[in-house]
């Protein structure tokens, strides 16, 4: 079976055309998806600073493959559609 490299590959130093869906911070799953090629990810919204130094420390650990960190930015719209601040 051939190996499918898309220019996002490339960019991002990975195997293959896979981003883990960044619904967890285990970093077993992480390190995981990294290491098979893919881009393993990290949910780091609801993490405390500690916590997510420590994932990084032992996704790092684990693999030295690329790895991204996902963080859900929060705002507000108004009625008419503009961004109010939060």
């Amino acid at each position: 079976m051939p190996n499918l490299t898309t220019p996002l590959c490339r960019l991002l130093d990975i195997t293959h055309p896979i981003i883990q869906a960044p619904i967890t911070a285990s970093p077993e799953l992480v390190a995981n998806v990294s290491n098979t090629g893919g881009l393993g990810m990290i949910q780091a919204t609801w993490l405390e600073i500690a916590e997510l130094r420590d994932t990084i420390a032992e996704v790092r650990r684990r693999t030295d493959r690329a790895l991204g960190v996902n963080f859900v930015l929060s705002w507000e719209t108004t009625q008419n559609g503009f961004v109010r601040r939060v």
